[in-house]
């Protein structure tokens, strides 16, 4: 992950040992908050930048407070806006603050929030279908 220092690699790699990481996220189906759950100590947005570590190409995007804070991908290269999938997820996180899936176009989009009383952050996992 470019722009990441040695440190901050070997905490994420610490904190959510690839190993187990790797088992753990596709038998929970990548699902943010069960894996937050299994690694107690990281935080949210260490476990979803984990998810680039592994195989399954997707774009992990970090939202706070309605603006990208960080967009990033295993795959593909990225721009800085979301594509409809995600807005359409995004919204619907941040209004109801309850996770949700939408599945539109070639886009299968999971979506958590991670809110607290003054301060809104969305994560997004994003996957295009190749097909």
């Amino acid at each position: 992950m470019a722009g990441e220092s040695l440190a901050n690699l070997l905490a994420y790699h610490l904190l959510v040992p690839q190993r187990w990481f790797a088992d753990d996220a596709p038998h929970l189906d990548y699902n943010l908050l069960e894996l937050k759950k299994r690694y107690k100590t990281a935080s949210h947005e260490v476990i979803a930048w984990r998810f680039l570590d592994l195989p399954s190409p997707s774009i992990v995007t970090i939202i706070d407070n309605e603006h990208i804070y960080r967009r990033r991908s295993n795959a593909w290269p990225t721009h800085r806006h979301l594509e409809p999938a995600e807005q359409e997820c995004q919204h619907y996180v941040h209004y109801y603050s309850r996770p949700k899936v939408v599945q539109k176009d070639q886009w299968t989009v999971h979506g958590w929030p991670v809110h607290q009383p003054d301060w809104k952050r969305e994560i997004l996992r994003s996957v295009v279908s190749e097909e």
